[in-house]
């Protein structure tokens, strides 16, 4: 091992408080419309499906195609615009972090779900909100959360 990178894992050791990085980007179609509820407390919270289609390129020179699906949840304001403007097939940008949940289900098996917690969502659609966009917004741009 160099000293550089001695040096490095030594360092990582010894700031392991330190916070780490958790910043998701993606660009893909709604797979479901956003289903809204709300908490015990009243905060809206939404949930919806997203499909990112990726290509790749094989070892001996072809090509694949495959889709990733993932969870989005957004919370507040983000999830009533999100209910708003978002539906089914709408090519939508999203920035967000990686949230894991762990919970006990109704048969007492322990469950777990990766999911991404938007802090910004952008419709890339020509698609007007369902009602009225409100003064200082940029065309199509739900808004910014703050979870």
């Amino acid at each position: 091992m160099t000293s550089s990178i001695r040096h490095f894992d030594q360092l990582w050791r010894d700031r392991a408080g330190l916070p780490g990085v958790n910043r998701v980007t993606l660009v893909g179609i709604v797979g479901r419309d956003p289903e809204m509820r709300f908490t015990t407390s009243g905060d809206a919270v939404a949930a919806f499906r997203l499909m990112v289609a990726r290509t790749w390129a094989s070892a001996h020179g072809g090509r694949g195609n495959s889709v990733d699906w993932f969870n989005i949840i957004a919370w507040h304001q983000l999830a009533e615009a999100s209910c708003q403007r978002l539906r089914k097939g709408s090519p939508v940008y999203i920035e967000g972090r990686l949230q894991q949940r762990t919970w006990i289900d109704d048969t007492g098996a322990t469950q777990q779900r990766i999911e991404i917690v938007a802090t910004e969502i952008a419709p890339l659609d020509d698609r007007p909100p369902n009602t009225s966009s409100r003064p200082g917004r940029r065309p199509g741009h739900v808004q910014r959360g703050n979870s």
